[in-house]
């Protein structure tokens, strides 16, 4: 199968967690099954452009509200595999101190913007690759709304591509304005109690699970924790 995988973070270019960890270890062990994988991830300031490939096009991404925001890409490979990884150059949103907050501590508040953003770019760089995907794979609240925009939005360019949606932290959900909601460019009919709204915010992980073909956990016994109202975090009962 040939699999775009999706992910905030990746191990050894940048990592705040297990996250990081698990997008090196799968790609890399599903390559070894005989599979056909690309992992796409920002390009962060942090990770030395010097050690990476600049490739010789740039990606125009749609986001609602702020029109068509041009990308450049970068590329390099897994440590001692030959699984391609992709960083999605964009110094407004990537050009920072941390991932996805501030020394600090403080979160970035435009982290709706900058996921949506990077979201969008994985499913815009898959049509320049000209990347015939069977399964996209998206990971935490980061890349939730990935599963969305290729049911709602990419569907008429992806019409055999399945999602699958890996849940490693359901505590991070993602939980922005309501607003938010229109960098998607989807119907806001999907902002609805089933889907994307959350109290009257936007839930990127809770509409990501919605939309997706597939849902996934790190584990089968986190998969039956958080279907539990102690580590469910509101989200229990959306599966």
């Amino acid at each position: 199968m040939n699999i775009m995988f999706a992910s905030s973070e990746v191990t050894p270019f940048a990592k705040t967690g297990g996250l990081a960890d698990v997008s090196a270890a799968l790609p890399k062990a599903l390559s070894k099954l005989g599979h056909n994988v690309k992992i796409v991830m920002p390009r962060y300031y942090s990770i030395n452009p010097a050690n990476l490939e600049k490739l010789p096009f740039s990606i125009g991404v749609p986001v609602g509200g702020l029109g068509t925001l041009w990308a450049g890409v970068y590329k390099s490979y897994l440590p001692n595999t030959n699984v391609e990884v992709y960083f999605i150059d964009y110094e407004k949103f990537f050009g920072r101190s941390g991932i996805y907050s501030d020394y600090n501590g403080y979160s970035y508040p435009d982290n709706d913007k900058r996921f949506i953003f990077f979201t969008t770019a994985v499913l815009e760089l898959t049509l320049a690759l000209k990347f015939d995907v069977d399964i996209f794979h998206f990971n935490d609240w980061q890349s939730a709304s990935g599963t969305a925009l290729l049911k709602y939005r990419y569907n008429w360019l992806f019409p055999k591509s399945k999602s699958v949606l890996t849940i490693h932290n359901l505590e991070h959900q993602g939980i922005f304005c309501k607003e938010a909601f229109n960098y998607l460019m989807i119907d806001w009919k999907h902002f609805n109690l089933y889907e994307f709204e959350a109290l009257g915010l936007t839930n990127l992980l809770k509409g990501g699970i919605a939309s997706a073909d597939k849902i996934t956990t790190v584990s089968p016994t986190y998969a039956k924790e958080i279907q539990t109202p102690k580590f469910g975090f509101g989200l229990e009962e959306t599966y």
